[in-house]
Order: structure tokens, then C-alpha cells, then sequence
């Protein structure tokens, strides 16, 4: 007859469900606890360096608008447009058409069918122009 002193394991817990109790209420719960202590510091140590090194917000009295006339505004706002919008330009054509100073709807809409071909042909583009470029564009602007 075994005594309880002749255990040649060394433990008593011999079953392996209450191994697995004994790792979990031992080992892997204080380890998760441990885990989400570790996260909330670094959380709210990196929230605290953020506030300190945030640039603070100048308070800054209210300016009054300065009026601009409508055709400064629309020059302003015309400075470039996207041409490959207008169907049949693609990203080679619009920046051969931006290095010769077309970058506006309003430019293509203002230019003959010749000239834009032209304009492609002196820009190494093999592509052609057609008729529709310069519809859309006069829709666009």
C-alpha cells in the first residue's frame, strides 16, 4: 500500500484538469493582470507626453475677411485643374499639357483643335486630340 509520502511525481496534483486549474489561478491570471496594468501605464504615459508636447493654440483676435474682387477669387481658384477629368487625358498628357502652360478647363476650352494637337504633337504625345476634349472642358470651367 502506497502512503501519501511515496508520490513519485513530487506533486499531488495528479489530474491533469487540476494541473490546468492550478496553471491558470497561478500563473496565466496574474500574468493577463499583470499585461493590462502594463498597457493602461504606458497609455496614459504616452496620453501625458502627447499634452506636453502639443503645440498650445495661439488665441488669436477675430481679422475681418478682406474682400477680394470675383476675378481675383476665380483666378485664384483656377490656378490648376485636374484635366483627367476631360476623358481621353491620361497622367503623360496632362503633364506634357502642364509643362506647356495648359492647366486650366478654361485654356483647353480657349484653344483650337490644331493647336492642341499641335501643342501634344511638339510634346512628344502621340496621342491626338479630338473635338470632345474641348467640349468638356468648356462644361468643366
Amino acid at each position: 500500500m502506497k502512503s501519501k509520502s511515496d508520490n513519485t511525481d513530487g506533486t499531488i496534483y495528479k489530474s491533469p484538469i487540476l494541473r490546468f486549474i492550478v496553471f491558470l489561478f497561478f500563473v496565466f491570471i496574474p500574468f493577463q493582470i499583470f499585461l493590462i496594468y502594463f498597457i493602461q501605464q504606458i497609455s496614459v504615459r504616452l496620453h501625458i507626453q502627447k499634452q506636453i508636447t502639443a503645440p498650445k493654440k495661439p488665441t488669436q483676435t477675430p481679422q475681418k475677411k478682406k474682400i477680394q474682387s470675383p476675378r481675383a477669387a476665380a483666378v485664384k481658384k483656377k490656378s490648376q485643374d485636374d484635366l483627367q477629368l476631360i476623358s481621353g487625358i491620361g497622367p503623360k498628357t496632362r503633364e506634357a499639357m502642364n509643362n506647356h502652360g495648359i492647366t486650366t478647363y478654361t485654356q483647353i476650352a480657349d484653344l483650337k483643335l490644331d493647336q492642341l494637337n499641335q501643342l501634344l504633337e511638339e510634346a512628344g504625345i502621340r496621342i491626338k486630340a479630338t473635338q470632345s476634349w474641348i467640349d468638356q472642358a468648356k462644361q468643366l470651367k
